[in-house]
Formats: C-alpha cells, sequence, structure tokens
C-alpha cells in the first residue's frame, strides 16, 4: 500500500478509519469478534474455500499485483457469509472476465452480506452477452445485504443485454442495499440495464446515491441510480443520483431511473440526460427523474436537462407512462432547469417555485434552505448517509458538487508529502467536476487532484487550467475568532448564488480547506448551519454558525478544526 508520509496524516487516518468503522461496522457484534482477518490480497483471495464464513478486514488492501482477479463465488457455489470491511479500503480492483457474474463477489446469495466496505479505483470489464457486472456483486440475490458500501472507479459491460452497476449488476426480490454509494462510471452497451448504483433492482434501496456518469447504447433501459426497477414489491427511498444520464437511440432514459415499475419515494436526481440520435423510425423515452414509468411515485422530484434527438419523447419528470392508475403524490420538476414544459406525470414548477418552501406533503427527512436550496434529505446524526445539499443554479444550469477525498492514493501520481495542504487542491477538483458534468467539459469530467491543482514537486495547490474559464476566485477574507460565520461573512457568499472556499486550522495551527457549498435554515428561513464538503473525510459535513466547528459528522477525525477564513468562487 502507498502511504501518505506524514505522521500528522497517518495519525488522522488511523483516527478516520476507525470513526467509519465504528458507524458502520454490523449490529451483530458477536459475529464480527468471531470474524477471520483479512489482512493481505492473498488472504481475500482464500474466501473462495470458505464461502460461508464471517470475514473482516484488518487494514486496507491494495490488489494491483493481480492483474485480473477473478470474481469470488458463482451461480453454483456462491457466497453466502459475511464480509465487515470495517471501514477499510480495498483499491484497484481489476477484472476483465468472460464469466456471466463479474464484480469482487461473482453472486452474493442466501444470507450473505457485505458491509463497511471501500472500493477505490476498481476497473471492471465483463465481456459476456447477458453478463451481470457491479462492484461489489454481479448478482445479489436470496436474502443478500449490501450496506455502508461506496465504490469509484468504472464498471463496464461493453456487449449485448448486460445488467450493470456501479454497485451491483441485479438485485432480485428479497435483497437489500442500503447507506451505500457508487461515484464510478457505468458503461453498457445495445440492449443493456445500466444504473449508477445498481442495473436491475426487485429488491429494496435505502438511503443510498449514485454520482457517476452512466451511458449505454442502443435500445437499453438507463438511469442515474438504476435502470430497471422491475416489480411493484420493489422500493426505493430517500436516495438520489447527479451524474449525467445518456444512451443511444430507441431507449428509456432517466436521471434516476430508467424503467419503472416499483415504487419510489422520498427521492430525487440533479443530473442532466440525454438520448442520442433515432434510427429509422425508432426514438427514446426520456425524463428527468424517469424514463418509462409503470409504478407508484411520492415525494420526489429531479432538475436536470432533459434533452434527445428529433422524435424523441422528452418530459420534464416522466418520459412515458404507462400506468396512469397508479399513485402519483407530491412529485414536482424544474420546467426552467428541465427545459421541459409537460410531463405525463408530476407537476412543473419554475426554480424558484421549488426553492420557496418544501412542497405540501414533503415531511421529515425532508429539509430546505428557503429560497437557495432545492429539498434535500436531512443527514443522520451519525453521517452515515449525506444527502447533496451541495447544488446551485446559474443561468437555469445545476452544478451538483460531490465530496472528493484527498487521502485516497489513486488520485495522484505520487502522493503528496502534506496531504493537509492538498485540501485546497482537492477543493478545486470538486468545482472542476461539477463545471465537467453539468457545461459537458470532457477535460473536468474525471480530473485528478493533481492534474491541474497540485504539484507534486513544489507541494502546492495551483487554481488552474480548463476550469478557469467557468469560474473565478474571488479574495482570501479573514474571520475574526469572535465573529461567527454570518451574513457579513460565508452566509452572505452564498446567498449571492456563489461558493466559498472555506479555510480553517486543525492541530496546533495546520491549515485545512472545505467546500462551502450552502447552510441550513430553520423554519423562519434563518441560517442554523454551514455545508461543506470536508476533502479529509470525503463527505459532506455540517458546521456550527458560533462556534465555526464541525458538528455533524459526530466523531469528525479534525475535531479542532475551526474556520478563519474564505475566499468566494463565482460560476460563469
Amino acid at each position: 500500500m502507498i502511504r501518505f508520509c506524514s505522521a500528522a496524516v497517518a495519525a488522522a487516518s488511523v483516527m478516520l478509519a476507525s470513526a467509519v468503522g465504528a458507524h458502520s461496522a454490523p449490529t451483530d457484534a458477536d459475529a464480527v469478534r468471531a470474524c477471520l482477518p483479512i489482512l493481505t490480497a492473498a488472504d481475500f483471495d482464500n474466501i473462495r474455500g470458505g464461502l460461508n464464513r464471517n470475514y473482516c478486514l484488518a487494514n486496507d488492501i491494495d490488489l494491483a499485483g493481480i492483474a485480473n482477479f477473478r470474481p469470488i463465488g458463482t451461480a453454483e457455489q456462491p457466497f453466502t457469509g459475511r464480509l465487515t470491511g470495517k471501514g477499510f479500503v480495498i483499491r484497484n480492483l481489476k477484472i476483465d472476465t468472460t464469466l456471466a457474474k463479474a464484480g469482487l463477489f461473482g453472486v452474493i446469495a442466501g444470507t450473505g452480506s457485505v458491509s463497511a466496505l471501500r472500493l477505490a479505483n476498481v476497473d471492471i470489464v465483463a465481456r459476456a452477452s447477458r453478463a451481470s457486472a457491479g462492484a461489489v456483486a454481479g448478482l445479489l440475490t436470496g436474502e443478500g445485504v449490501v450496506q455502508s458500501a461506496n465504490v469509484t472507479g468504472s464498471v463496464r459491460c461493453p456487449r449485448r443485454e448486460c445488467y450493470v452497476g456501479g454497485l451491483a449488476g441485479e438485485m432480485t426480490e428479497g435483497t437489500v442495499v442500503r447507506l451505500s454509494s457508487s461515484a464510478a462510471r457505468v458503461l453498457g452497451g445495445d440492449g443493456a440495464v445500466a444504473g449508477g448504483l445498481v442495473g436491475q433492482t426487485a429488491g429494496r434501496i435505502a438511503n443510498s446515491y449514485a454520482t457517476g456518469r452512466v451511458s449505454a447504447g442502443h435500445v437499453t433501459s438507463v438511469g442515474g441510480l438504476v435502470g430497471w426497477q422491475a416489480n411493484s414489491n420493489s422500493i426505493i427511498t430517500r436516495s438520489f443520483a447527479t451524474g449525467p444520464v445518456t444512451a443511444r437511440e430507441a431507449s428509456w432514459v432517466g436521471g434516476l431511473i430508467g424503467f419503472h415499475a416499483g415504487n419510489v419515494r422520498k427521492s430525487y436526481a440533479t443530473g442532466r440526460v440525454y438520448a442520442g440520435p433515432p434510427r429509422d423510425t425508432d426514438v427514446s423515452i426520456v425524463g428527468a427523474l424517469i424514463g418509462l414509468r409503470g409504478g407508484r411515485l411520492d415525494q420526489s422530484f429531479a432538475v436536470g436537462h432533459v434533452g434527445g434527438a428529433a422524435g424523441s419523447a422528452l418530459g420534464g419528470l416522466v418520459g412515458a407512462n404507462i400506468q396512469p392508475d397508479l399513485q402519483v403524490k407530491q412529485a414536482f420538476w424544474d420546467i426552467q432547469t428541465t427545459g421541459q414544459a409537460t410531463s405525463p406525470k408530476g407537476a412543473g414548477r419554475t426554480t424558484a417555485q421549488l426553492q420557496a418552501t418544501l412542497r405540501v406533503g414533503f415531511r421529515t427527512p425532508w429539509g430546505i434552505s428557503q429560497q437557495y436550496s432545492y429539498p434535500y434529505l436531512e443527514m443522520s446524526a451519525e453521517g452515515v448517509f449525506a444527502s447533496t445539499l451541495a447544488s446551485l443554479v446559474v443561468a437555469n444550469r445545476v452544478f451538483a458538487f460531490v465530496p472528493l477525498p484527498q487521502l485516497e492514493p489513486t488520485e495522484y501520481t505520487t502522493p503528496p508529502l502534506h496531504a493537509d495542504a492538498a485540501s485546497l487542491a482537492a477543493a478545486y477538483t470538486m468545482i472542476a467536476r461539477s463545471i465537467g458534468d453539468t457545461r459537458n467539459v470532457g477535460e473536468l469530467k474525471d480530473v485528478k487532484i493533481d492534474t491541474y491543482f497540485w504539484n507534486d514537486g513544489t507541494q502546492a495547490a495551483t487554481w488552474t487550467g480548463p476550469v478557469t474559464g467557468h469560474a473565478a476566485l474571488g479574495s482570501f477574507t479573514a474571520i475574526a475568532n469572535s465573529s461567527p460565520i454570518s451574513d457579513a461573512n460565508v452566509i452572505g457568499v452564498l446567498k449571492s448564488r456563489r461558493l466559498a472556499l472555506i479555510r480553517g486550522t486543525h492541530s496546533s495551527g495546520i491549515t485545512h480547506w472545505m467546500l462551502a457549498t450552502l447552510f441550513t435554515t430553520d423554519e423562519a428561513g434563518s441560517p442554523t448551519g454551514l455545508v461543506a464538503n470536508d476533502p479529509w473525510t470525503g463527505q459532506q459535513v455540517r458546521i456550527d454558525l458560533a462556534t465555526k466547528r464541525v458538528i455533524v459528522p459526530g466523531h469528525f477525525p479534525l475535531s479542532d478544526f475551526t474556520v478563519d477564513g474564505y475566499q468566494p468562487v463565482t460560476l460563469n
């Protein structure tokens, strides 16, 4: 494993791993104590000899030395045990296979489960037609559960009729994915079912999200979160997608779901959605939330731009509706940002109307920063699930800012010697990636921290590259120790529809940066907290306005971090 060369960073990394593990570990403490420790890549490979046993990671594992990892578990001999990641990371998983089920686990079945696991920089290619591919599992079946897992990298199935997702390819009825996320790029070929988190689901997805780009060929069903929600027993709740979604002709394309036959509650999508040119008379059906709807929908909305070739059926919330008798309650779309005035289902509203107040019927866990944000899903007190408050509308374009972990070695050519200073470069990268997705700027979509913003030689952060043509930095302003965060500083910047790079200190004066994106309010509209994307932990945090310290999550590793200044960022 490549390590950061700083005692302070190493110590804080241990704190971070402990904090994540403490929040994400399974509730069955006896099973955790009885688990077999996994310390090396060889140990992990040996799981094949005991597919029904309990395992736990004892440290981070780098699989870069395995050129082509063979998925664990098949349809005939699935994984039915338990893997607890304890918040540790498996890096550089590479799979290039013609097997029918591709992923770290080919098949998880029975009461098999995976929890508290991070997969960083996966590169999975499934080359069999009708394969199922996902970073954690190709197929999740039986009563299988994936909890508190997150993924970065790429999952692809270029052949025909694949099920492909960032986390899992397929979920059958009775399975559960919760408190999980994927930032992986997902690619499916012709006839594919592709989703940012899961390809096809007949199970339950809760408190989960996807932020990666999803694309597929023609005659496909493609969604930012799920490609195909299979039946009325399937439930998706308190979940969202922010990545752009594209497909070719004769496809069903949605910002959240391509084809929807189940139940969707308290969910949303912000990514742009597009279907390519028609072939002959074949046309696509495209919606900001759902492509083709045939299920129930409640307390949900969509705001991403919808586009398609001439002849495509485009809708603000839903592209087309095949079950008019099924309930659609409190479902909205933004007619300005989507570019669509009509939809077969749902109610269209202006940006100002959607941001003015919580819609009637939107109940816990929804919140809103009146006049400044869309409805958002409240962060849990444990910080295990953070909804993307971080969205900004500029000239009818929606920018979503996704947290980025600065401590991930795969973001650099060589690891930085001073990861504390690299936080500013990571914040610059979050801005750049959002612009890349929203404005379709290729160089910025998946830009790494050190491509433009971090210099390994000088160990310095620099605002440079294509991003400077789309955003401008203002001057840095200090905040006095006695002054709270308020309209006079950071809150005032955010109210002017800008971002704020916030600086603070921790551990005897060490500097750290975050990207502030929005603020929470009480029912009267008065600010109550600052929301920022933190590069240290790679997650969203909430900062108390008076103390200027992080209060959510409760076990933030940089416990003494205190904001001492800010720098405005204006998007062009």
